[in-house]
């Protein structure tokens, strides 16, 4: 009876644990909006250069400097934006690029938290085109109600100090940001489990004792 009491703990503290004492999931409960920085115009027609759901670009007039240009994709697929999942996201890339000539070279990737608690993406890469421009590309991972939003800015590596700050504020102005946490890591199964065993072992003792002095 001691043994089936105390494998029977185990496995509801190992299961119930980690869901009941690690963080959860929130809802944005509200639509995702994002607002570009000052100067930020919608590109139209022809100034458009990908097929993403927005763009904006800021108006420069040096042909000879890259554009600042902003992208945004929606997409249903969820998943969390830790430091691992976005490690895989960089590491892939190069890959990524490669058709279209460009290179990339791992520049940074973190997760930033927002003032109300959720969880961003940042992911950042150099870039150099086929034709010889080099530049910043720039993600961020939105998690939002229903999948997640991935923003591209692009910058020329000249104007680094300029537009990392300012693009960066955006990720707390942004709305309609839900928080999404990762999995209870292994030792928490662990842990939990080896609380049951104890108090399971525990109670069967005391209820061993009772019955022989009944």
């Amino acid at each position: 009876m001691r043994r089936a009491v105390a494998v029977v703990t185990t496995l509801l503290a190992a299961f119930l644990g980690p869901r009941i004492s690690a963080p959860r999931d929130r809802a944005a409960g509200e639509p995702f909006s994002f607002d570009p920085p000052e100067g930020f115009i919608e590109a139209k027609g022809e100034a458009r250069q990908g097929d993403e759901d927005q763009e904006w670009l800021y108006p420069t007039r040096s042909v000879l400097a890259v554009t600042p240009r902003i992208m945004l994709k929606r997409s249903k697929s969820g998943g969390t934006v830790e430091p691992n999942d976005l490690a895989t996201i960089a590491s892939g890339m190069p890959q990524v690029l490669e058709p279209s000539g460009v290179t990339w070279k791992d520049v940074r990737h973190e997760t930033r938290v927002r003032p109300d608690g959720a969880r961003v993406g940042l992911i950042e890469g150099e870039c150099l085109n086929k034709n010889g421009a080099v530049y910043r590309r720039l993600f961020f991972v939105f998690p939002i109600d229903g999948g997640t939003v991935i923003t591209t800015s692009f910058y020329g590596t000249g104007e680094v100090a300029k537009w990392q700050p300012v693009l960066e504020s955006t990720i707390a102005k942004a709305h309609g940001v839900a928080l999404r946490v990762p999995p209870p890591p292994n030792w928490m199964y662990l842990a939990w489990g080896a609380a049951g065993l104890v108090i399971g072992w525990l109670a069967s003792s005391l209820v061993l004792r009772k019955r022989e002095h009944a």
